[in-house]
């Protein structure tokens, strides 16, 4: 058996790797303005953004690609991802501006247990479709 503190210690960890692969998404998803982040407020603490509360999970939307194109894509190459509306209500998806997006939002989710070039494999594929730059 662990004790209290060694569970603490390795939840640490898997936070700290999980914050890691995501920044890594994130940063490579931000070189694009055709992609939008869907980014909801649960990472906000006392008015500013605390990355440590954010969950390893990215949905967004694409201006030239619909969800469904870069989900198929992905799954062709073995990327395990999901698109869609995830029990968000129509009042949401007008909330955060993706009502017009017919098939919902790309999202992928990120552990512990994803490597950094898994991370990359990703981000190479989402660059290698056709429309991706434009």
């Amino acid at each position: 058996m662990i004790s209290a503190q060694e569970a603490r210690l390795a939840y640490r960890l898997i936070r700290t790797v999980e914050a890691e692969l995501l920044q890594t998404l994130l940063r490579r998803l931000a070189r694009w303005s055709q992609v939008r982040i869907l980014d909801g407020s649960s990472s906000i603490r006392n008015g500013y953004r605390d990355e440590s509360l954010r969950l390893p999970t990215v949905s967004f939307v694409h201006e030239n690609i619909s969800s469904h194109e870069i989900y198929t894509h992905c799954q062709e190459q073995g990327i395990i991802c999901r698109n869609g509306f995830f029990l968000c209500t129509r009042y949401l998806a007008t909330d955060l501006e993706f009502q017009d997006h017919p098939h919902g939002v790309f999202r992928v989710s990120l552990a512990h247990y994803n490597t950094p070039q898994e991370v990359q494999a990703l981000c190479d594929t989402l660059e290698s479709m056709p429309k991706w730059f434009g």
